[in-house]
């Protein structure tokens, strides 16, 4: 008989997933350049956004291609299921306002932070990690800088087998070691 072999296995889940949701901003309502509430749905997700305008001269990638611009104010998704691992969004400044940060809350909790210039950008958090229920927030209530967001998408969250498991005191045993003569013997 030869000697046990034991191995441990090691817990290397990212969170992230495959893509879980988008938003497009196709949906909205009609264009209007005034600031106002805007409510839409999309794919069973309710959208809020405070202070926002939906007219063709916020849009990033074209007259027919919708975004919607911010103003001091907030875009705030329903309660979406599926967790999230990671989100990615397209920001850019429309108008003559400096550079700066929307920052991510979900589930009313800080988890990054969106940056925006006159250089139209796709810019990803990641490690955001959070299963079940989740409610996705993009939020500047300091500056009023107007920025336009479009093209948001997100990973929905997935553990990977390994973390159903307390990894760190799962060992494998081998006995006897299944080699003889250099072949292995099932």
């Amino acid at each position: 008989n030869s000697n046990t072999v034991q191995a441990t296995t090691e817990n290397n889940g990212t969170g992230n997933g495959t893509s879980c949701g988008t938003e497009d901003f196709e949906s909205m309502p009609a264009t209007n350049s005034s600031y106002l509430e805007r409510e839409w749905s999309n794919q069973g997700i309710v959208w809020t956004a405070t202070n926002a305008r939906t007219d063709k001269q916020i849009n990033i990638d074209g007259d027919n291609n919708r975004a919607i611009c911010i103003r001091k104010g907030s875009l705030k998704s329903s309660v979406i299921s599926g967790g999230i691992g990671s989100l990615t969004v397209k920001t850019y400044l429309p108008f003559a306002d400096s550079d700066g940060n929307y920052t991510l809350k979900v589930n009313g909790v800080v988890k990054g932070q969106i940056p925006y210039s006159k250089t139209a950008g796709t810019f990803t958090v990641n490690n955001i990690n959070i299963e079940g229920n989740v409610v996705i927030e993009l939020v500047d209530e300091t500056t009023s800088n107007r920025v336009s967001f479009d093209n948001l998408s997100w990973t929905c969250f997935s553990a990977l087998a390994t973390a159903d498991l307390d990894a760190k005191s799962q060992k494998i045993a081998i006995y006897p070691n299944p080699v003889k003569n250099n072949e292995f013997y099932l």
